[in-house]
């Protein structure tokens, strides 16, 4: 009777054991999830060019008559150049589903600062390298047990080619962290990150982007909430 008692009581704890993990784990992902809904980047990426025309980068666009001109000097100024970027938004959301539950809704505001320090070095002409340090803390109105703050490291190259219509290709790596409200660690994610934009401009205050994205994840911990990433995106 005794072996018999205490094989139950094995059981149970196994049992339990077993449900607190799947638990722990659910939990994570949807943290995870309401991470990817929320995370936002700045509208203008750190030290991108605002104009990615040939004169940007101080060099004339190619043209059919360029055998006749010979070389040209480009005699309009250059503005110096500055790697360094600092930028800081506080955005609002609003969610009809804070825990993204599949029943039992509960709507509630968060208020999301961030702030994103970038150094992109001028490698050669229209090379770039990406150095950027970012983090953006989430602040629920109602429900702060939800509270969560999410770190980017990231560092990569960028590479304009004004000559094909203002293409921009991308490859980056990507630490990601989140913590929750008091900084203790529950997901951490390391990923390369390759994407290509091309804007297609429609008169002078009208521009339509398309781009792909393919953000791949190599390492991650938990390894629950793990998943890469494909998009093909207008906009």
């Amino acid at each position: 009777m005794t072996r018999r008692n205490l094989a139950i009581v094995l059981c149970f704890l196994i049992g339990t054991l077993a449900c607190d993990k799947a638990f722990g784990q659910g939990q994570t992902s949807q943290d995870v999830d309401r991470s990817q809904i929320f995370r936002s980047e700045p509208s203008i990426r750190p030290g991108e060019p605002i104009s990615q025309s040939a004169s940007a980068f101080g060099y004339a666009a190619p043209s059919a008559n360029d055998a006749d001109l010979g070389v040209q000097a480009i005699l309009k100024r250059q503005g110096e150049y500055l790697p360094f970027t600092f930028s800081a938004s506080a955005p609002y959301y609003w969610t009809s589903n804070v825990a993204l539950t599949p029943s039992g809704e509960v709507s509630d505001g968060v208020f999301a600062p961030s702030f994103v320090f970038a150094y992109q070095p001028r490698l050669v002409k229209t090379l770039y390298g990406e150095f950027i340090a970012a983090q953006q803390l989430f602040y629920y109105n109602r429900l702060g047990e939800f509270n969560f703050t999410s770190f980017d490291a990231i560092a990569g190259v960028v590479y304009y080619l004004p000559k094909y219509h203002n293409l921009t290709l991308r490859l980056r790596y990507d630490y990601n962290r989140l913590t929750d409200d008091e900084w203790n660690e529950f997901f951490a994610n390391h990923s390369i990150i390759a994407s290509a934009d091309l804007p297609v401009q429609f008169g002078r205050a009208m521009q339509l982007t398309l781009g792909a994205l393919a953000n791949v994840s190599f390492a991650a911990s938990p390894s629950g909430p793990q998943r890469s990433d494909f998009e093909l995106y207008a906009g």
